[in-house]
């Protein structure tokens, strides 16, 4: 009788070990996942943020060009909103890029 209930723990002992084997198996392949989508955003952040510094850039040529431009009000006009444009697209780029920083934080 404490024979057959030995062999009953046995068997139940290594059902949970070879859970345990799948439940490593399966951490390490989380893992992974987690840390190559990790390296990811953090390249994400790193393109964000040189698409802020040329944007930057691109407003600050803009606002030389407009200043060069002749006093013709048409000119004038068109390249402020070339450089009005410039910058909306820099406010959506530094939104990107905070909150994947954000998230990037968060993993950390």
């Amino acid at each position: 009788m404490l024979e057959s209930e030995l062999e009953s723990v046995n068997k139940k002992l290594n059902l949970l070990k070879e859970g345990e084997g799948e439940n490593v198996e399966e951490k390490a392949y989380e893992s992974n996942v987690y840390e190559s989508y990790r390296k990811d955003l953090e390249e994400v952040v790193k393109s964000l943020a040189e698409a802020c510094n040329r944007l930057e850039s691109a407003a600050l040529k803009q606002e030389q060009k407009i200043k060069s431009l002749p006093q013709v009000e048409g000119r004038m006009n068109e390249g402020q909103r070339h450089k009005d444009i410039i910058l909306e697209i820099f406010k959506e780029v530094k939104k990107a890029k905070l909150e994947a920083e954000r998230k990037l934080y968060e993993m950390r």
